[in-house]
């Protein structure tokens, strides 16, 4: 790559930390199911690359009209409109209604480059363009122009076609095959939910971290694409930096001091009270020291949660309306929403909030929902992308007495609580599984035994103390 060369990203945040840049030039064929984000994808790297390159474009548009284009984009947080305002390139309305004839077509095309000499081209909705034109033609017009572009001129040419629905290729006259780059964008429908993946067939020069990168399209932020964290960016828990859990002796000796960034997981049998007793005594104490709690629930309404955080916020002699700026609540829904749309709302939620601590309840729910060996490989991928960015993390999840679960592997603490009835409390085991304390103090398989009342007790002391 020489060093004056034109570099390129992807304008995928997550996908350009792994590839880095590129040589702004050659060919890109982008394939997909109407509506699966083609277009999408092609204004996102052409605004992200003339914000950080200053490169111009040229969008040809064979499918909409431009009014059209530009609104759909804007929904997404694309405006290419503002970016034609600033010199930096150019929407050309081509529909083929009009029935370009191939020559009008190239002379078009021609000007309008040589014009804007733009460093990106994208031509949008080829499969139309070429059932008009005739295919013998027009793939020799396509071929002439696209090798003239990419390899003479050395522009980057976005090549954008529909698939049939059931089909996963097009017959582009052996383009894809020349091709820098072939990403596919794919829709499947899974329990009457949309799911979106690219898969990226080929990318010259660069290593592809996965063969399928599942993706969503959020309003205000285009296209997210939700790639694992490599193991190398995971960070230990920094000790220097803690929230203070003020709690009675029994349960303060190994979760009193919770450094930044540790993954907790409380294990808790099905139905019980557990997480609606720590969860609100944490969320305050933890806001008293001014600190801030997200809380992510997959289980209960956001109404419910912040009813139980009002009437602990009361035994604790706490200001609710003081603690709005300092707690919210996110319910998600995997009834109506893709599990990966899920995580991109509970990742959005933590850049717009910026939490010290988040709490997660209703894992078990997506366990179920989604199958327990999927679960377990989100599961650890979610724990890495946390402790990348240091976020102290409270799971709870529900499981039966001794059952093993697999993020007990990968968190830093596991507690696991047990619960007896009588015939008038309920008697509750809590034992340490694992802990942060030095090896030399052994905490790990300590066991307290507490009656609810104590239990209620312990946690009040949790959020009155100072």
């Amino acid at each position: 790559m020489s060093e004056t060369e034109p570099l390129c990203v992807t304008g995928l945040e997550e996908l350009d930390e792994y590839m880095g840049p590129f040589p702004c030039r050659g060919l890109i064929v982008i394939l997909g199911h109407p509506g699966a984000g083609k277009t999408t994808f092609s204004a996102q790297l052409i605004k992200a690359n003339a914000l950080r390159y200053g490169h111009k474009f040229v969008f040809v548009a064979f499918a909409e009209t431009k009014e059209t284009l530009l609104r759909n984009l804007r929904l997404v947080g694309i405006d290419l409109e503002e970016l034609e305002r600033k010199n930096l390139g150019t929407v050309l309305p081509l529909p083929t209604l009009a029935a370009p004839t191939i020559e009008s077509l190239a002379s078009t095309l021609n000007e309008l480059i040589a014009k804007v000499n733009p460093q990106i081209v994208v031509l949008d909705g080829l499969t139309p363009l070429l059932q008009i034109l005739g295919d013998a033609r027009a793939r020799s017009f396509l071929h002439g122009f696209l090798y003239q572009m990419s390899h003479i001129q050395k522009k980057l040419i976005l090549a954008i076609a529909d698939l049939p629905w059931g089909q996963e290729t097009v017959h582009l006259g052996g383009i894809e095959f020349v091709a820098d780059a072939v990403m596919l964008f794919k829709t499947r429908i899974e329990g009457g939910i949309i799911e979106r993946w690219i898969e990226i067939r080929k990318f010259r020069g660069k290593e592809i971290p996965l063969v399928e990168i599942p993706f969503t399209i959020t309003s205000g932020r285009g296209i997210i694409a939700l790639i694992p964290t490599k193991l190398e960016e995971a960070l230990a828990p920094l000790r220097e930096e803690y929230i203070e859990l003020h709690m009675c002796e029994d349960l303060y000796r190994f979760i009193g001091k919770v450094p930044r960034g540790t993954q907790v997981l409380f294990l808790y049998p099905p139905g019980s009270r557990i997480p609606y007793l720590f969860l609100p005594a944490i969320a305050i104490n933890a806001v008293k020291q001014q600190r801030k709690v997200l809380i992510l629930s997959y289980a209960e309404p956001e109404e419910r949660l912040e009813g139980v955080l009002k009437e602990c916020a009361t035994a604790c002699k706490v200001d609710w309306d003081s603690m709005q700026n300092y707690i919210k609540v996110k319910a998600l829904n995997l009834t109506t929403a893709w599990i990966y749309g899920a995580r991109a709302t509970e990742f959005r939620s933590i850049e717009e909030f910026r939490p010290d601590i988040v709490i997660i309840v209703g894992l078990r729910l997506i366990e179920d929902v989604i199958g327990r060996d999927r679960f377990a490989r989100l599961q650890f991928s979610d724990v890495l992308w946390y402790r990348k960015h240091r976020f102290t993390v409270f799971r709870f999840h529900a499981a039966q007495p001794d059952e093993y679960i697999p993020a007990m592997e990968y968190s830093d603490i596991v507690i696991r609580i047990k619960e007896s009835h009588g015939d008038h409390d309920i008697r509750y085991r809590i034992e340490v599984l694992k802990s942060l304390k030095p090896i030399t103090e052994v905490t790990t398989g300590t066991i307290v035994t507490l009656s609810e009342r104590s239990l209620l007790k312990c946690l009040l002391d949790m959020c009155i103390t100072e």
